[in-house]
């Protein structure tokens, strides 16, 4: 979760930088195929505490680093105007 910073600070292109974050993510499944399916537990089976959890240490990390990514690349001109939230359940469901 800490290198999410560091992609949104390199000196690289929001094309660039959301072609590692996918990168990230297809390699983080093909380690733990299971994760996307735990965090989808935690999230809905799993006490409230643990759904607080999860949302505060993964999924907004996360969901903010795609939002500034995606602002940027919008910004740039390199990508459309998406809703975020949309794009990171696409994008989640894709890679898993």
């Amino acid at each position: 979760m800490a290198d999410l910073a560091f992609v949104l600070d390199m000196p690289i292109s929001p094309t660039e930088k959301m072609r590692r974050h996918i990168a990230g993510i297809i390699n983080a499944y093909y380690r733990v195929p299971y994760l996307n399916r735990l965090i989808h537990l935690l999230l809905h089976q799993g006490s409230e505490a643990t759904s607080k959890e999860v949302h505060r240490f993964f999924i907004d990390p996360l969901f903010y680093f795609l939002k500034r990514l995606l602002d940027e690349g919008v910004k740039t001109g390199e990508f459309h105007k998406v809703d975020p939230g949309l794009f990171y359940i696409s994008l989640n469901g894709a890679c898993d």
